[in-house]
């Protein structure tokens, strides 16, 4: 599965460079956010992660729609086990590309059609009173009446109806794939005004029971329409304990009730799984459904199912994801982490100081080098001449036949003036020769630094890898100092 799924992405490749988006407006800009977005569902697909990769190429598509995206998204749906979605993803898949797709693609969606066909079933919901709200386990999906039967995946549903002043109605069914079930709600016009019900909860997936009767799961986006009078909210979902409020209702008033569920200490083996957290050498703090959560060597063990993730990586942007936990396994999160603007600015400054220095020191050495070493040979040449002179002169005076004072007297001057220059020679020759050195130590110190100034592409993969130079120039008084750590 994972093969076939990842093979989508050379086609999308070319789909997203093609003529044929090109003539639907598609600007390069769009075609590259559709492109990363894609990549990033099927790194996602293959960490198990199915909800946040449906999420990346469902956007993918609204950006840049290319029907090889379809595919994909008939394969995720299929995974979060929505026959309905898989089934008309496939679909439109096979119409949109047409001849385009290869017959061994072709005959293998077909097959995924038929397994997806299979598993649906069909519900006609009849209501006494037209124009009702029908719901499908909570969700809004059609208004009575209906002209066809509507189409859901196979297990258990809460099938409702609400209008206004009239009793909502609902009837839990468990439907066979392929069947056909017909549902007669009745609702009962009240006289009297109704009340609400605002349920909430962190974790996701919580099914919701009202008075004993299922009315939904989390996250419910509207109320839930009783009579005025106390009722018993109850929330439950597998691997934790089960939540219950109770709450009075008056007229036309809306309550809230919260559910706050707690993980079950109790809870089975089959009834947990485990998240792994890639994230960087920094500190971080992890919140599971708003919950802060300890993760010791980056792991933690959860619920099985979904779960809203918080991550807050010290001098990164937060990254919240939805993930879903399976069954006695782990799921990975290797969240695309991204420097906060001040943190990234930080670095990008630190950076330019290095190149300024590098450049600087590299500048300068060239100028040391290039002016002191020509002057070293030639000081150094000028130094020896002087010598021999010096010496070919003294040996001169040691030979000398006349009165010692006559001979101090002819040679004594000379002597001196050449000495004079032969110290004068040597100071330059030394003077240059370290002005060179000191100029090669610094084109050396400035190539440094220069490789080392990371680049905005290198600071920005830091921010994920975590692995990245840091130096500090220091400057105190009468001192300069560069620290760094790698």
């Amino acid at each position: 599965m994972d093969r076939l799924f990842g093979l989508g992405a050379f086609a999308l490749a070319v789909a997203l460079s093609s003529p044929a988006l090109a003539q639907q407006e598609v600007s390069p800009q769009a075609r590259a956010e559709a492109r990363e977005r894609f990549e990033r569902g099927l790194e996602l697909y293959e960490e198990g992660q199915f909800r946040a990769a449906l999420a990346e190429l469902e956007q993918a598509y609204e950006v840049a729609p290319a029907y090889q995206v379809l595919y994909n998204l008939g394969k995720v749906y299929a995974q979060l086990g929505d026959a309905v979605r898989a089934t008309d993803a496939f679909d439109q898949y096979l119409r949109e590309g047409g001849a385009d797709i290869p017959d061994e693609r072709r005959a293998e969606v077909e097959q995924d059609l038929e397994r997806q066909r299979a598993r649906i079933a069909r519900v006609m919901v009849r209501t006494n009173v037209d124009g009702s709200t029908v719901m499908v386990d909570g969700a809004d999906v059609a208004t009575t009446p209906l002209d066809e039967p509507l189409r859901v995946t196979a297990g258990e549903h809460v099938i409702g109806a609400r209008a206004p002043r009239h009793d909502a109605a609902t009837r839990r069914i468990q439907l066979a794939g392929g069947v056909l079930e017909s549902v007669e709600l009745e609702l009962h016009e009240v006289t009297e005004e109704r009340g609400a019900i605002r349920v909430r909860s962190d974790v996701p997936g919580v099914r919701v029971l009202v008075d004993g009767e299922v009315a939904g799961t989390t996250p419910l986006d509207g109320t839930l329409s009783v009579p005025p009078g106390r009722h018993v909210v109850e929330g439950r979902r597998a691997g934790y304990e089960s939540a219950r409020e109770t709450v009075d209702v008056e007229n036309a008033a809306e309550a809230v009730v919260r559910l706050d569920m707690r993980t079950d200490p109790e809870a089975r083996p089959d009834e947990l799984g485990r998240l792994r957290l890639r994230v960087p050498d920094a500190a971080f703090v992890l919140w599971v459904d708003d919950r802060e959560m300890d993760a010791p060597g980056g792991s933690v063990e959860l619920p099985v199912g979904a779960h809203d993730v918080l991550l807050e990586v010290a001098d990164r942007e937060p990254v919240r994801e939805t993930i879903e936990v399976p069954a006695s396994g782990a799921v990975e999160l290797d969240p695309e982490l991204e420097w906060t603007a001040d943190a990234r600015q930080e670095r990008v400054d630190e950076a330019s100081l290095l190149r300024t220095l590098g450049w600087s020191f590299g500048l300068g050495g060239v100028v040391l080098a290039g002016l002191g070493a020509p002057l070293f040979f030639h000081g150094h040449a000028e130094y020896r001449q002087s010598d021999d002179d010096y010496a070919a002169l003294r040996e001169e005076f040691m030979t000398c036949t006349g009165e010692y004072d006559a001979c101090v007297a002819m040679y004594q001057g000379r002597l001196d003036e050449l000495n004079d220059d032969r110290s004068f020679w040597l100071w330059v020759r030394n003077f240059a020769g370290g002005a060179a050195l000191l100029g090669g130590a610094a084109l050396v110190a400035g190539a440094v630094l220069l490789a080392i100034a990371p680049s905005d592409e290198s600071i920005d993969r830091a921010a994920r890898a975590g692995a990245e130079p840091r130096l500090r120039l220091g400057v105190g008084p009468g001192s300069v100092s560069l620290s760094g750590a790698f």
